[in-house]
């Protein structure tokens, strides 16, 4: 169907008042909340790629910082992590610091048709999120999300090199204030 005003003007539907003219190439219509379209050049945005962290072994944490304050979804691999009999875990930071409390979290581990609920980590309860426990070396990689607001929800998944063990994690926090940064720690502050 081909509608054209008479004459000069503006095609108006639905209240919604098209522009004149075409845009150019590759160019979106926006709103004015008002019922005025107008064609505007797409907005930038898309993935940001952060630096590899590499730890070494006398290390026990290391800081992914610069998270855009725009970040709806983080992912974290992580390859030959190392534990020495407790829970390396990950916390979300904000301009302000890290938040060390209030993680819910539950554990699987698949293998053994084991689960455990709010279990954030064996030594802190709820201290972050957690993403392997065990004396082995680890493989695999932690997602978050934005849920609404400051609230967050991650999934993490975590395989023994040696071995067929596997663990899966799951949880969600209240940062408080925008995310900006994330940090893999060991709970007793064991080197990886």
């Amino acid at each position: 169907v081909s509608i054209q005003p008479k004459g000069s003007g503006q095609v108006t539907i639905d209240n919604l008042t098209f522009p004149a003219a075409d845009g150019s190439a590759n160019q979106i219509l926006k709103t004015d909340g008002s019922g005025s379209l107008s064609f505007i050049d797409q907005p930038g945005g898309g993935i940001t790629w952060a630096t590899a962290v590499d730890v070494s072994t006398s290390a026990s944490s290391a800081d992914f910082t610069g998270i855009p304050s725009t970040a709806e979804y983080c992912v974290l691999v992580f390859s030959d992590l190392g534990v020495s009999s407790t829970w390396n875990y990950v916390r979300f930071g904000h301009s302000g610091g890290f938040v060390t409390s209030g993680y819910g979290s539950s554990v699987m581990y698949p293998q053994n048709n084991v689960a455990y609920t709010n279990r954030g980590d064996a030594t802190a309860q709820g201290a972050g999120a957690s993403i392997i426990y065990g004396s082995v070396t680890q493989s695999g990689f932690f997602q978050c999300w934005k849920v609404k607001n400051n609230i967050w929800t991650w999934h993490s998944q975590a395989n023994d090199n040696t071995t067929t063990f596997s663990a899966l994690q799951t949880g969600t926090i209240d940062v408080g204030a925008v995310l900006t940064q994330l940090r893999v720690l060991n709970a007793s502050g064991n080197n990886f």
